[in-house]
């Protein structure tokens, strides 16, 4: 399967600290998944060029699913905060 070759990948990167140590087998499919997307990138995001593609993907990969500007210590205060 292609994940396992991605795996072998980052876990290569950890080894050499290229890449912070994560589950190699999730980060394989979300690589994986990540790449399956491009192909069907302008179907869900209009105006979607070559040119900002890989921002539009990678993104979300590396830093997750936090709007621009917000981190995840400020997306928990945040959450802390609406709770009560």
């Amino acid at each position: 399967r292609l994940s396992e070759r991605f795996n072998m990948f980052i876990v290569d990167g950890m080894i050499d600290g290229s890449i912070r140590a994560v589950d190699p087998s999730i980060a394989a499919l979300c690589v994986d998944a990540t790449i399956n997307a491009a192909a069907e990138l302008e179907r869900w995001v209009p105006g979607a060029t070559a040119g900002n593609a890989a921002e539009l993907l990678t993104r979300p990969l590396l830093v997750g699913l936090y709007p621009r500007g917000q981190t995840a210590s400020s997306a928990r205060k945040a959450a802390t905060k609406a709770k009560g």
